[in-house]
């Protein structure tokens, strides 16, 4: 579920666990706030947007306007902490699909929570192949218009993927 502040002019991204409100943050939709998100306290929340809708799959993200763009996208708020993955954990769930920003720190997140989660036995890891594509994240590519094809970009996390992440080969434009 998302709200509108009409008298904040924030959409705000409601963090439910367990059907718990634990968390919130408050984007700025008029482009001329100082501060464009507004968030609530709690340094031991660690929450993650969208967790309660889970069944199966989860398609991890820094941010929500990016979360909202695919179904099971969830929003950790940032490159995510161990916290929120052992949270990921506990679902059981069969599918992880990390995409993160295509930026380095997003690159850097995907090979980090990849290596992550199979360390501790996670299978059905795969990681998000932005290679050819330019833009910051999922929110960009739908303002522009580019096809996130995710079923065709989803590499599974093994020896091969990983070598190939650390030659450059997926995600070709670091």
């Amino acid at each position: 579920k998302l709200f509108v502040d009409e008298e904040e002019q924030r959409i705000i991204f409601p963090v439910y666990e367990d059907g718990s409100l634990i968390f919130y943050a408050g984007r700025d939709i008029t482009g001329k706030s100082p501060l464009p998100w507004k968030k609530s306290f709690g340094e031991d929340v660690h929450p993650i947007w969208n967790i309660d809708s889970l069944s199966t799959t989860a398609v991890v993200f820094e941010a929500c306007f990016d979360a909202i763009q695919i179904p099971n996208g969830i929003a950790l708020f940032g490159v995510g902490t161990e916290t929120q993955f052992k949270k990921l954990l506990k679902l059981k769930l069969n599918k992880i699909i990390l995409v993160f920003d295509n930026d380095k720190a997003g690159k850097n997140a995907r090979l980090k929570w990849a290596e992550w989660l199979t360390a501790r036995k996670q299978s059905g890891v795969y990681v998000y192949d932005y290679s050819g594509i330019s833009v910051k994240d999922f929110g960009t590519m739908a303002e522009q218009g580019i096809p996130f094809e995710l079923k065709e970009r989803m590499k599974f996390w093994d020896y091969r993927a990983k070598l190939l992440y650390k030659m450059g080969k997926l995600d070709g434009n670091f």
